[in-house]
């Protein structure tokens, strides 16, 4: 592989690397900046709602208040007769123009139900109302001019209501005792329709603080009025604060999808002190982040398109400023080993790459200067082996020459010897010759 397309591997795995790493921050420190915000957000439409449904309840709580100061009411739990019609009438704008009420009761101290916007109830004892009686009871055993309940469901209508209830004082008798009480069941509808009104795409539930969720701005809920086990943990723990928290949560319907929460407490407002209810404000993980992937995405495009700009310009730099050089370096190295020790390289730079040139171009220098000395040293050589060569010749031939000598005289003396032992076997013979003569006569 070429040393660019190296480099390349290298710079796009390095960068790529980095730039994957830079995204997965990017994200998570937008998903936190966005979960901080929309966290922020939840809180404030949380606390906005409560204390608006805390406010309408506080009108409500001054409402029975000036219910309880009217002069009919009391002169009727005094005992004093007013027409019906005046009265009917009366009961009639009193549940028109303050509550909306459910339901209103006036009860005299013996627990008579003299006047009620249910005619058919007036006459019976409260105790046939159990939530009314209690709260009458209650009233009657404090020293407090107000009281209220939880969310209840009426004895008459079977509806949702929160019984508010107001001693009825004599205010001419000296020490204004107590003559009565009145209690009237507030239209919980009302109270829907204030979170059924707010334009938000946040879920909002509103619970008691043992999790029953009593209302909410989704429509027809089918777990209203139903206590949910598994947001107890939150409104316990906002409670006992007695501020909003958030986290991020599995959604109570759908185990798979997590979601982002506020939790609200209410405060109560003014002289009404609130029921320990808390308001939930709930938005899917999946919609809230997604304009936090969305800027991720957006950013890391941003990031690949500026990677691979600086990684042409890098590139181009890298190929005209050293691939060239290289290059240079590389096709004059190849003609000094083809032979060729006159090629220099001119290269200007002050960075490795000059370094790198100036010693090549001294290496050539040094080479060429060393096969010059080379060749003058093999010529002066070769003379002097020619020289030795023509030297060998001659003592070559007068050794050939001393060899034929010699080897003429081995024959000759090879000859003679053979001579000499023929010359003893013949004498040999005459000798046996001559004694074998002297031997016979």
């Amino acid at each position: 592989m070429k040393l660019l397309p190296k480099i390349s591997l290298i710079l796009i795995s390095g960068i790529g690397s980095a730039l994957l790493v830079a995204g997965i921050l990017d994200f998570y420190y937008t998903r936190a900046a966005w979960e901080r915000s929309i966290s922020s957000q939840q809180v404030e439409l949380g606390t906005k709602v409560m204390d608006e449904i805390d406010s309408f309840l506080y009108e409500r709580y001054l409402d029975i208040q000036a219910i309880g100061e009217d002069s009919i009411f009391e002169k009727l739990a005094e005992g004093g007769q007013v027409a019906s019609s005046e009265l009917k009438d009366h009961i009639s704008d009193i549940a028109t123009f303050s509550g909306p009420w459910d339901t209103l009761f006036l009860i005299n101290v013996d627990g008579v139900i003299i006047a009620s916007t249910l005619d058919e109830k007036v006459g019976n004892m409260i105790e046939e109302e159990p939530n009314n009686y209690e709260i009458f009871k209650r009233l009657n055993a404090s020293k407090n001019e107000v009281l209220y309940t939880d969310l209840v469901i009426s004895d008459d209508t079977g509806k949702p209501v929160v019984i508010f209830a107001v001693s009825v004082r004599d205010r001419h008798a000296s020490g204004q005792p107590v003559v009565g009480v009145v209690t009237g069941g507030l239209a919980w509808q009302a109270v829907q329709d204030i979170l059924q009104n707010i334009e938000t795409d946040t879920e909002l539930n509103l619970y008691t603080k043992d999790g029953k969720l009593i209302a909410t701005n989704q429509e027809s809920p089918e777990n209203l009025l139903v206590i949910e086990e598994e947001v107890l943990p939150l409104i316990q723990n906002a409670l006992k604060e007695g501020y909003p928290i958030t986290n991020v949560g599995t959604d109570i319907e759908d185990i798979y999808e997590e979601e982002l929460r506020a939790v609200v407490p209410s405060s109560g407002h003014l002289g009404y002190k609130g029921n320990d209810w808390v308001l939930l404000a709930e938005e899917p993980v999946e919609s809230v982040f997604a304009p936090a992937r969305e800027q991720a995405t957006r950013a890391a495009l941003l990031l690949i398109f500026g990677f691979l700009v600086a990684l042409g310009a890098t590139m181009l730099f890298f190929s005209r400023l050293v691939i060239s050089n290289i290059t240079l370096l590389m096709t004059a190295a190849k003609a000094i080993s083809g032979g060729d020790l006159s090629q220099r390289v001119n290269i200007q730079s002050n960075d490795e790459i000059g370094e790198l040139t100036e010693a090549f171009n001294h290496m050539a220098s040094r080479l060429q200067e060393y096969y010059g000395v080379l060749e003058q040293k093999v010529k002066e050589r070769t003379v002097e082996t020619e020289g030795a060569r023509k030297q060998l010749e001659v003592v070559n031939l007068e050794m050939q020459k001393k060899l034929k000598e010699m080897e003429r005289m081995n024959d000759f003396m090879v000859g003679r010897e053979l001579r000499m032992k023929e010359l003893k076997k013949e004498n040999e013979e005459l000798k046996k010759k001559i004694a074998s003569g002297n031997s016979s006569g």
